[in-house]
């Protein structure tokens, strides 16, 4: 919730909206059988341990996928940034 203020002089009111998490909506929503949906198993385990939910493969490319990374070449870029890229390189 954050507040806000109208005008230099103005009347200070709260605006807030409600917590809406859509991947939790996409679980709920393939856990109420209205279809087949692709999630991160960190979100589905305990659906899948219980049998709520069960793994339906599906066939992974097998062709080459291209990865590119960009980033800003100034001096005060993150030096994980360039490990991250560093690790890219050397895993592609």
């Amino acid at each position: 919730m954050g507040g806000f203020r109208r005008g230099r002089n103005g009347k200070a009111f709260r605006h807030s909206t409600a917590p809406y998490d859509p991947w939790r909506t996409l679980r709920d929503a393939t856990v109420s059988g209205l279809g087949v949906a692709y999630l991160s198993t960190w979100l589905a385990v305990d659906d899948l341990h219980s049998g709520r939910l069960e793994v339906v493969p599906i066939p992974t490319p097998t062709e080459d996928v291209p990865i590119t990374a960009l980033w800003s070449r100034s001096r005060d870029r993150a030096s994980k940034i360039r490990v991250a890229v560093d690790a890219l390189i050397e895993a592609f």
